[in-house]
């Protein structure tokens, strides 16, 4: 019999988990993982999980943006989006810095 996920004892566990000692399906660790489990900065999912979810949100943050200057186009035209995208500019390198 396979061994079963040693947080939610339901699924099948694939994942060696270093702070559990155990097995650990990816859906609790991918959902856990920092929150409620205390992951050991040498987990290899831990990595694989965070740049995971750095492009996932970037991806997201891509599509909001084109969204929202479509938007700024359809109302006030190319000369709002240029004053946008300027005032965008300085907004970043101000807190960026």
């Amino acid at each position: 019999m396979a061994a079963t996920c040693v947080y939610c004892h339901g699924r099948k566990g694939k994942r060696s988990c270093p702070a559990l000692n155990g097995l650990i399906c990816s859906i609790c660790c991918g959902e856990n993982r920092l929150t409620k489990i205390a992951c050991p900065a040498d987990c290899p999912y831990l990595e694989a999980g965070t740049d995971y979810q750095r492009q996932r949100v970037g991806e997201l943050f891509r599509q909001d943006r084109r969204r929202v200057y479509g938007e700024v186009i359809e109302v006030g035209g190319e000369k709002a989006a240029g004053l946008f995208n300027l005032i965008e500019i300085v907004c970043v390198s101000y807190f960026h810095n």
